[in-house]
């Protein structure tokens, strides 16, 4: 009985509490760099939206792989996995896009957009 409270208590924790965006963040952060080196320049050349979906897709791999350890790092379960990988590949996405679209000179993903 008292390990389903404490199942229910790291759910409820993960669920009403920031831990969640805190985990992605985490996870975002240590993924960022590698992912931007690899999809820059493809995803500079693409529309805005084409470019959001290029990063998720080509960050998925190393986003899961994070968020795997970031999970048994806190004592959390697995289960978890699937909602942690689509938060940090969201920030992920969007630290990138938001690169490409303040760069100088203008990329077409930038140019697209106005």
């Amino acid at each position: 009985m008292a390990m389903n409270f404490i199942r229910l208590f790291k759910a409820l924790r993960w669920r009403c509490t920031d831990l969640g965006e805190r985990l992605a963040g985490a996870v975002a952060a240590a993924c960022c760099n590698r992912v931007s080196e690899q999809v820059w320049e493809t995803a500079c050349a693409m529309s805005l939206h084409e470019a959001r979906g290029y990063v998720r897709a080509r960050s998925l791999q190393l986003v899961t792989t994070e968020s795997e350890r970031i999970l048994r790092e806190n004592g959390l379960r697995e289960r978890l996995l699937p909602e942690l990988s689509a938060r940090a590949s969201d920030l992920v996405a969007g630290a990138i896009l938001r690169e490409i679209l303040e760069s100088d000179p203008p990329l077409p993903a930038r140019r697209k957009v106005a």
